[in-house]
């Protein structure tokens, strides 16, 4: 209750204590009415004294809170219903408004939470895949690395093989010039062919030729590459 309905209050006791206007048994509200005289029957009019009683006289527009002291009782109260009911509504409307707002913050919340929480499992997976993709590349690329070692190490030893080999075949090529420059007299051997055709101005190659062919053909010697000079013994025509 507010300060000014416990100001309009009345004791419902001591209001009904208060006598009422017209003689009448109800403290809500007076009312305004002319009783009836007692009629008796006639046996009874000689023994009974007939009484009537005077009408009230007063305005029929007088006012509530003219009655008593303490004004209206009825009008006061239903203000005060009325005002202690819109006082409830109002109550019950901010009770229901902060209900809902606090529901609404926790359905926020809640929704915050759920949100956040997926959106970290999210990050979560994908750094996990991340991470084994990373795993995954940095094993591939060691891979490589020992491929191109492996690789690198076949090329420096075949280069080195292909040095050595080109050293070889240039030392056996001046082997052979120098075994060819160097040949002496003791290590050679002389051949002496009678009845060797002649020809006039026969070249010193076609000579070679024709001598080699005639080994072959005769004993199956090969003397290409052997023959070093020529020269005839009996005197030249």
């Amino acid at each position: 209750m507010t300060i000014d309905h416990k100001n309009k209050w009345q004791c419902q006791a001591c209001y009904c204590k208060i006598p009422k206007v017209g003689n009448t048994n109800t403290p809500i509200r007076p009312q305004d009415r002319e009783l009836s005289q007692k009629t008796k029957s006639p046996c009874e009019e000689s023994n009974i004294t007939v009484m009537k009683r005077t009408t009230n006289t007063y305005n029929n527009t007088f006012n509530s809170d003219d009655l008593s002291i303490l004004g209206d009782t009825i009008n006061a109260d239903e203000k005060e219903t009325a005002t202690a009911t819109q006082f409830t509504l109002q109550s019950i409307s901010e009770i229901i408004m902060l209900r809902l707002k606090e529901n609404n913050t926790a359905i926020i919340t809640e929704i915050k939470s759920t949100i956040q929480s997926k959106i970290n499992k999210a990050i979560n997976t994908l750094k996990e895949e991340i991470e084994q993709k990373t795993d995954i590349l940095n094993k591939q690329n060691e891979l490589r690395k020992e491929e191109i070692e492996k690789i690198s190490m076949k090329i420096e030893y075949l280069t080195e093989e292909n040095e050595k080999l080109k050293k070889e075949i240039l030392d056996m090529k001046n082997s052979k010039d120098t075994s060819n420059v160097t040949c002496t007299e003791t290590n050679s051997k002389k051949i002496v062919l009678y009845g060797l055709a002649e020809y006039y101005k026969e070249p010193e190659l076609e000579l070679h030729n024709r001598i080699s062919e005639l080994f072959y053909n005769t004993m199956n010697v090969d003397l290409t590459g052997y023959i070093e000079n020529t020269y005839r013994i009996a005197q030249e025509k």
